[in-house]
């Protein structure tokens, strides 16, 4: 029997290797490929299913206008005279004595979590719901904001630092919307690999642990 020359034969090795590898790689393909698929249906499952909480959440929102209108005045009349802390004590007693705005923040703060968290999407959330751009600013300029996140929520020196965190998510995906830029959270990492990568560094691993 002739013997094949050495490169002959390495030639062969790595032709066999091959036919190894494809399989091996496409089982890892197909399982990638079919969770994708999975998670696309579960998607547009949520997707289908979104709709009839997205009118209880337009519904809501509706009924808050007039509670935003109060809350955004009486904001506004406390920063036009200084009078944030001479008339309430804690940021606490400011957020329920102010009428309309702890029934406000409550509602953005759902609607916030909601988008942050997925259960909603929020381009219909951007489309169809006004974001109440002067409250937030009244917060801010009546020093309520500064007041319950940095100095004296239940008291002196006992801030809440996480007041209002959803409310203001939801704040900046609306400010990114406008310009045009990722939705904070919902952008794709620059070092998330895409599918072939994935499987080329799987198999390279399971390669390297045999």
């Amino acid at each position: 029997m002739k013997k094949l020359p050495l490169p002959q034969l390495a030639s062969v090795s790595q032709i066999v290797a091959c036919f190894g590898i494809i399989p091996a790689a496409w089982g890892i393909y197909h399982s990638a490929e079919q969770g994708r698929r999975e998670d696309q249906k579960t998607q547009e499952l949520l997707r289908l299913t979104a709709f009839p909480a997205l009118d209880g959440i337009i519904q809501r929102d509706r009924n808050e206008r007039n509670n935003i209108d109060e809350a955004t005045n009486d904001l506004l009349n406390l920063a036009r005279h200084n009078q944030l802390k001479s008339t309430y004590q804690t940021g606490r007693s400011a957020y329920y004595g102010t009428k309309g705005l702890a029934n406000v923040g409550r509602h953005y703060e759902y609607l916030g979590v909601m988008v942050r968290l997925r259960y909603v999407e929020f381009e219909p959330i951007f489309e169809v719901i006004s974001f109440p751009d002067e409250l937030w600013e009244a917060a801010e300029k009546s020093g309520f904001l500064k007041m319950a996140r940095e100095e004296n929520w239940s008291g002196p020196e006992k801030p809440l630092p996480d007041f209002w965190v959803n409310f203001e998510y939801l704040r900046n995906c609306y400010l990114a919307a406008r310009k045009g830029e990722p939705i904070p959270g919902h952008e794709k990492s620059e070092n998330e690999p895409d599918l072939i990568t994935t499987i080329v560094n799987r198999f390279t691993k399971s390669e390297e642990e045999k």
